[in-house]
């Protein structure tokens, strides 16, 4: 019977299975890192979907929040025009009721030296008289 395979290529073959038995262990490393890897790249997936989830939501409650915000000012303008006409308004009533109180005071003040006149003028032609 005629080898089909001769002396030296066994030699190769049977070389080329021990160098194979050699680095299995370390095929089998590298297998499991990438396997150890992918599970590490979909955890850094998901965990990129959740904090893009998040900062959506934290876009759409600046939103909110700036609408609020905005709401709440234009309220506080309206009440700081409203205070400022009230405080106008009751600015002009005491002004006016100044004048009013001065007119009074004038016209009392008018009629007490009037018969304070009247009183000496009257004392001095009863006495000088």
């Amino acid at each position: 019977m005629t080898e089909l395979i001769s002396g030296e290529a066994l030699n190769r073959l049977k070389l080329v299975e021990e160098q194979l038995q050699a680095i299995q262990p370390e095929m089998l490393r590298i297998n499991n890192q990438g396997l150890a890897d992918q599970q590490k790249l979909r955890l850094l997936e998901e965990t990129q979907k959740r904090h893009e989830d998040d900062i959506r939501q934290l876009k759409e409650t600046t939103r909110v929040i700036e609408i609020q915000f905005s709401q709440i000012m234009t309220r506080f303008d309206t009440l700081e025009m409203k205070l400022f006409s009230l405080l106008q308004q009751s600015q002009t009533a005491s002004v006016d009721e100044r004048k009013n109180s001065q007119k009074e005071w004038m016209t009392f003040l008018k009629y007490v030296l009037g018969g304070t006149i009247l009183l000496i003028v009257y004392q001095l032609f009863s006495k000088g008289g």
